[in-house]
């Protein structure tokens, strides 16, 4: 006879015949513990593919998804640009409408095409948006 107690909260011995170290193969530790392992695998393979779950992932892959696009949207500054590259111009004083400009390297100062870029009248009611990235790939 078995060793083992059928699970029974009794004590009832089993009633199979022995198989290894005094138990049968249902009740042997080692076979207990592989089934065990196997159900919880089963049991976290079920939740993880459960509606709630899946939506869970979703939310959270939607919401790194926002961040990330909330960090490339440029804002608009009155501050002059301070690297090369391409911006969005706007004129609030003339009102002429949005410009994409390109501010670049002119004997070692920030200009567009060869006017150069100070911090003066002229460049002040002007606001900026930008660099603009260039796209990968």
């Amino acid at each position: 006879m078995c060793t083992g107690t059928g699970g029974s909260y009794l004590g009832d011995q089993c009633s199979r015949k022995v198989w290894k170290d005094g138990y049968c193969k249902i009740h042997h530790p080692d076979y207990v513990q592989e089934r065990r392992k196997k159900s919880a695998e089963l049991y976290e393979q079920k939740v993880a593919n459960e509606p709630y779950t899946l939506l869970k992932k979703e939310v959270a892959r939607t919401k790194e998804l926002e961040a990330k696009v909330e960090s490339l949207k440029l804002k608009w500054t009155k501050e002059l640009p301070s690297q090369v590259g391409w911006y969005w111009r706007r004129d609030k004083l003339f009102d002429d409408g949005l410009r994409c400009v390109e501010i670049r390297d002119y004997a070692g100062r920030l200009a567009i095409g060869n006017c150069v870029i100070k911090d003066d009248d002229f460049w002040n009611h002007y606001e900026w948006a930008g660099p603009i990235p260039v796209p990968e790939g």
